[in-house]
């Protein structure tokens, strides 16, 4: 899922050293790490950031007011918006505990990740979550999530 993943986002003879980093503190944690569902959301994350895109969890991607409570992600506006402006959009609604807990991986170094625990309902819903904004960003629905789809949410 992790190759997978940086096969299709990255560019072909463009080198990045810092997602090449991320991919080998990742695949690492991996082989050890009891809470695999934490560590794949934090590695997505930080994926698209190094990929050029950053979902911004602090504030309305179409206003720029303070986000609170639960999320919205908007394909149209490429990141969350409060929910007045979500009214109308297509998108995925993210529930608090799930936004929340974005908010936490984002923040949470990848040594620490196995701390944060997240519920098979929040590992769900971030799935599909991820599965959106991927193809938001990337302008191509990923192959890979269709197939993780298929063999189940990934699991700790």
């Amino acid at each position: 899922f992790v190759l997978a993943l940086v096969d299709e986002t990255q560019i072909d003879d463009d080198p990045q050293p810092d997602v090449f980093d991320l991919l080998v503190e990742t695949l690492t944690r991996l082989d050890t790490i009891k809470n695999a569902p934490a560590l794949l959301f934090a590695f997505q994350l930080r994926l698209i950031a190094l990929s050029g895109y950053r979902l911004e969890l602090e504030h309305c991607a179409a206003e720029g007011e303070p986000l609170s409570g639960a999320g919205f992600f908007s394909p149209a506006h490429k990141g969350f918006v409060c929910r007045p402006c979500s009214r109308g959009l297509s998108g995925r609604g993210v529930s608090p505990g799930a936004f929340n807990l974005l908010k936490r991986l984002a923040e949470t170094p990848l040594e620490r990740v196995e701390r944060v625990r997240i519920s098979q309902a929040q590992t769900t819903e971030l799935a599909r979550l991820f599965d959106l904004v991927l193809a938001t960003f990337l302008e191509k629905k990923l192959t890979v999530t269709a197939i993780i789809r298929k063999l189940g949410a990934p699991r700790g």
